[in-house]
């Protein structure tokens, strides 16, 4: 599963290091990493939360983390 932000790119790239402050296994991050691969982060969302609707409604994130990441 590819990065939504690039907070997550940076959260994911720190887990693939071994440097997670959030818990998050190395196996996870490397997963992210090999994801992204190749691909444009700079155009990313800095957060997700700004555009968690836009994603929900594309299917790209689910109930739950829609709720995770707006608060609601």
């Amino acid at each position: 599963m590819p990065s939504v932000s690039q907070a997550q790119n940076a959260a994911m790239h720190a887990a693939a290091e071994g440097k997670s402050n959030l818990d998050i296994p190395k196996s996870v991050g490397k997963e992210f990493v090999k994801a992204d691969h190749g691909k444009k982060i700079g155009k990313l969302p800095k957060h997700a939360h700004h555009h968690a609707r836009k994603l929900h409604k594309r299917g790209v994130i689910s109930d739950s983390a829609l709720k995770a990441m707006t608060g609601e």
